[in-house]
């Protein structure tokens, strides 16, 4: 990946899965959270250097390896991934956190295998068990069984509570010309909202209807439509992290 920012660190930047969740921690706000699936070789692989990055801007609540199955059936694929929960360190934060760059040996049915530290101090975070899997790119280590929606809430359960704090905001306020649409909820500066049927942009305290052909409204629209499933992701983590 190119990325200007990373010019200096670009062993952050030769894996799209490491440079994803670089940028993520980056963009987050102090004291944020960020939840990531991403597969196993982000906790697994032997070198730490992206994981020590992270860990130095970050603590990790919790993590939770699902079996290789989990996305069968909507990817076609077969591989082991693991939901990632990461806090931006702040200034307030303790500055310690739990350890998860380095990696342990564990031992499993076909042998030992060498697995994120955290999970081997963790195994309840793992929905199967370690073992040796054959697959089109030959034998490599998987977490074999079936994702049972049961065992994920369990997991769930385990992650800590109370750890996130929510920041005041306040909404900008409609000022103007009375055929603004009030925005509802947060809009950034310049950011763009679908209020009845209407494109409108935040400028100051105020919201301006735009001018746009169809076209791209439409296009516009679709792209608020990824931001609210994002927005919703983050209330139901939110609900966990109170």
């Amino acid at each position: 990946m190119f990325d200007p920012a990373y010019r200096r660190n670009p062993q952050l930047t030769r894996s799209i899965h490491d440079y994803f969740l670089t940028k993520a921690l980056d963009l987050v706000r102090p004291g944020g959270l960020i939840a990531l699936i991403t597969s196993r070789y982000t906790m697994d692989k032997e070198d730490s250097t992206v994981r020590r990055h992270l860990a130095d801007g970050s603590i990790l609540p919790g993590a939770v390896r699902l079996p290789n199955t989990t996305f069968k059936s909507n990817a076609g694929t077969e591989v082991t991934t693991d939901i990632l929960f990461l806090q931006k360190r702040a200034p307030e934060m303790r500055a310690s956190g739990e350890g998860w760059f380095d990696l342990r040996s564990i031992e499993t049915v076909d042998g030992q295998l060498d697995i994120n530290e955290y999970f081997a101090r963790h195994p309840e975070m793992m929905l199967g068990h370690m073992g040796m899997e054959s697959g089109q790119y030959g034998t490599s280590p998987a977490l074999i069984g079936s994702l049972e929606p049961s065992d994920l809430a369990k997991a769930v359960s385990r992650l800590p509570s109370g750890i996130y704090k929510v920041r005041d905001s306040h909404g900008p306020v409609m000022r103007g010309q009375a055929d603004q649409v009030p925005a509802l909820g947060e809009v950034k500066e310049g950011g763009l909202a679908d209020r009845d049927g209407r494109i409108v942009v935040r400028r100051g305290d105020t919201f301006e209807p735009l001018n746009l052909p169809s076209s791209v409204g439409a296009r516009i629209r679709g792209m608020l439509q990824v931001r609210l499933r994002s927005q919703t992701f983050q209330t139901l983590a939110a609900r966990k992290f109170p």
